[in-house]
């Protein structure tokens, strides 16, 4: 998740949209030789070439960016972000409510918050998941290997998981569960695995490095019985403080400054281990169930959102050069703050979305969550990986942790830990009952049930049903096998 300007809402339809001159092959090759970046920083404007060190600058002072060098091609107009809003391959509509109440509430009994606490104590246990180090990779497969022991475990949902490599060190992770019918538009939840911690190079206006930052928990309730290397990976990436000269009144030269990134303590507990784990337990709710839906849903774990929405980019633009029909897209991206004092919601995202998905979302929030719903002020260009599949006309939604100007402010330091004031995972929670629900009421027919049969009734009053109880109360516990 990214903090800075403010852009106006998108509104104007695409045949408006300004086209500016592209790139040149020529041009390109030149720069990209050169080391220089590609970056496309509002919508309808013209991409500029900065140096890797002007575009950690412009992380520190918070500003909004597409990192374009690497997925900008020439040929290919779809590509060309700073363009505006390609025009969508279809027309999508939603319906005006819930229709599956009983097998989406059913699921949702299973959720667990001891299963959030766990999988975010391995995940922020690495020293950091930057894009760029090894401790990233290696957060990439835990997911991956944490997901496939998921699927592995329950068959019966046909789920699969693949890594999604880029031309960076960290890759993305897709999970995919089809559906009965293989030609339909695909449903997306998606979240980044990555952190970043930009105090460690001077941040701009970052909070003071003081308060909780210690990631030392190990898992002992029981609950799912995970690999017991939390001490390990600490003990094979010492966290050690940057040098006190790359203080905010040093400016790193680019090598210390990647140096520092790779090396410096990033735990991400909220930005963005709270969406990624939701995911995770998202996923393992409806596999446990025998989910088998009519339309296929997708998980993705993208890597590289801190670097300029890298990963989700490469994902976005591989589906739009396949002709790939994108149903929704859903990014959650930071779940877990409640600033003390306030009241607990989830706040829409306004700008760079498809509001009738914002629509139907809220009809989801009502039917399902512990919690009521608000729309935000508006997050900005490029601010989450929704964004990469906005730009390319498929249709997206961010339901956001709270109202923008109430979020987290210890994004992007070493104090974005579960001990901050405000961080719950009871919040969390609810953000993993719309996870389930939005798979379920968009991927599921109004005719079938949650496994793939047909029912003359909707499912929220049909005797068929398909998901069985017992399988969800005997979880019991679940044990994966490390790969490290």
């Amino acid at each position: 998740m990214k903090l800075g300007q403010r852009y106006p809402l998108l509104g104007l339809p695409f045949a408006l949209m300004a086209l500016v001159n592209g790139i040149s092959t020529e041009e390109l090759e030149e720069n990209r030789g050169r080391g220089l970046r590609l970056l496309s920083i509002s919508s309808g404007e013209e991409p500029t070439w900065k140096t890797n060190g002007e575009k950690w600058d412009m992380m520190k002072a918070h500003v909004h960016f597409f990192d374009i060098t690497d997925s900008y091609d020439p040929e290919n107009e779809d590509t060309h972000f700073y363009s505006g809003l390609i025009a969508p391959l279809s027309t999508v509509t939603y319906p005006s409510g819930p229709v599956h109440q009983r097998d989406v509430k059913a699921i949702i009994d299973s959720l667990s918050t001891n299963n959030l606490q766990n999988y975010l104590s391995e995940l922020t246990s690495f020293n950091n998941r930057f894009f760029m180090s090894e401790t990233g990779r290696q957060a990439s497969q835990w997911i991956f290997d944490t997901i496939s022991n998921i699927a592995l475990l329950n068959p019966s949902a046909n789920a699969s998981v693949t890594l999604f490599e880029h031309n960076f060190t960290q890759p993305s992770v897709i999970a995919t569960i089809p559906g009965r019918i293989s030609s339909s538009p695909v449903v997306i939840l998606g979240a980044h695995m990555d952190s970043i911690n930009l105090q460690a190079i001077g941040q701009d206006g970052a909070p003071p490095a003081t308060g909780p930052s210690s990631t030392e928990s190990i898992l002992t309730d029981g609950t799912i019985m995970a690999s017991a290397t939390v001490q390990a990976r600490q003990i094979a990436t010492p966290i050690s403080a940057p040098p006190a000269e790359y203080g905010p009144t040093h400016q790193p030269t680019l090598e210390e400054a990647l140096e520092i990134l790779i090396n410096a303590p990033a735990p991400g507990a909220d930005d963005d281990g709270s969406g990624s784990v939701d995911l995770i337990e998202t996923f393992r709710a409806l596999v446990v169930a025998g989910f088998r839906p009519s339309t296929t849903v997708e998980f993705h774990w993208y890597a590289g959102e801190e670097g300029g929405l890298l990963g989700s980019q490469d994902i976005a633009n591989n589906y739009r050069k396949d002709q790939r029909q994108v149903r929704a897209m859903m990014q959650l991206d930071m779940t877990a703050y409640v600033r003390p004092g306030t009241p607990p919601v989830v706040a829409f995202i306004p700008d760079f979305v498809e509001l009738s998905l914002n629509t139907f979302l809220s009809t989801l929030v009502d039917e399902y969550l512990s919690i009521g719903w608000v729309t935000s002020s508006a997050c900005g260009y490029a601010c989450s990986d929704h964004a990469s599949w906005t730009s390319l006309g498929y249709p997206s939604a961010f339901p956001f942790e709270s109202p923008f100007n109430l979020s987290n402010r210890y994004l992007h330091t070493p104090n974005d830990t579960t001990e901050l004031d405000g961080f719950s995972f009871e919040h969390m929670l609810e953000y993993a009952k719309l996870g389930v629900a939005y798979a379920i009421e968009l991927a599921v027919d109004p005719s079938d049930t949650i496994t793939g049969t047909q029912t003359s009734g909707n499912s929220a009053s049909s005797k068929n049903f398909g998901l069985s109880i017992s399988r969800l109360l005997g979880l019991g516990v679940v044990v994966w096998t490390m790969i490290l």
